[in-house]
């Protein structure tokens, strides 16, 4: 697992459950699964440029939410 897509799963996982999203309503939204969207937030998988900005206007947030704070 690559240290960075790990911390950026992370970080999709904070503000998923701050904004009391399920994971089955975020894997909705980006048309994948729920087993998707659970790797995302593990590291397993890597989120395309598309779904992050996707993912920005769902969670309410800006791209650099989900490295701030990496370096």
């Amino acid at each position: 697992m690559n240290p960075i897509d790990r911390y950026v799963g992370e970080r999709v996982r904070q503000s998923r459950i701050n904004r009391d999203l399920t994971q089955r309503a975020l894997a909705e939204v980006l048309c994948v699964s729920t087993q998707d969207v659970a790797d995302y937030e593990s590291g397993r998988k890597r989120l395309t440029a598309a779904q992050l900005f996707t993912l920005t206007k769902v969670l309410n947030c800006d791209v650099a939410y989900f490295f701030e704070g990496l370096v």
